[in-house]
């Protein structure tokens, strides 16, 4: 699309007391100059925190400035600017912010194709795995986030060098399946729950 892109993480906005809102002037100043851009901010619930569940002096002085200047893009109907939000907790974000005109658009990202984020994973490595033990392993990878998924083929590859064995020194479905067996799911399933019920209350 031609847009300039710019990004806001947590790490953005912190550092001595002052430097955050410099960082954000500077930012929204580049911004302004632009004929196209996007703007996303990732780990959303950190960023756009609600004020009541705010510890950081930090946060307490950036919310503020951070939805004013927001507000400022969003009102201007005529530029074109795309602001995304990402987040994996939506509850912990300021409603201040979820309003209309604002992040008014919302979209649910289920979990990833298990099948698929193998595949992507286990490019560049060395492995021996036909494509129904591709099926059942992401049979068994059923709840497993994309980052559970990249753990467990980084684990399998290390498995699989530590046999010592150069013949066999490649990835196998057993290997994959033995490390599932010792990884814990990071998003349970009452997690999945609370971010259905999200998706249905907020849904656009």
């Amino acid at each position: 699309i031609q847009a300039k892109f710019f990004e806001i993480t947590p790490s953005f906005i912190l550092g001595y007391p002052g430097e955050a809102e410099e960082n954000l002037e500077k930012l929204f100043a580049e911004i302004a100059r632009q004929p196209r851009a996007v703007l996303f901010m990732d780990e959303a619930e950190w960023i756009l925190k609600t004020r009541d569940g705010q510890s950081s002096s930090v946060m307490e002085r950036i919310t503020p400035v951070l939805l004013s200047q927001l507000s400022t893009l969003f009102n201007e109907k005529d530029r074109q600017i795309i602001i995304i939000a990402a987040t994996n907790e939506p509850q912990k974000i300021d409603k201040a912010f979820l309003r209309p005109g604002r992040f008014d658009k919302k979209f649910y990202v289920g979990l990833p194709n298990a099948s698929k984020i193998v595949k992507i994973n286990l490019n560049g490595k060395a492995f021996e795995i036909t494509d129904e033990e591709l099926a059942t392993i992401a049979e068994a990878l059923d709840g497993y986030s994309g980052a559970d998924i990249a753990h467990i083929i980084d684990e399998a590859a290390f498995d699989a060098f530590d046999r010592n064995d150069t013949e066999r020194d490649h990835i196998l479905k057993d290997d994959i399946i033995k490390v599932i067996a010792r990884t814990a799911r990071s998003v349970t399933g009452e997690l999945m729950r609370k971010f259905e019920k999200f998706e249905i209350e907020n849904k656009h």
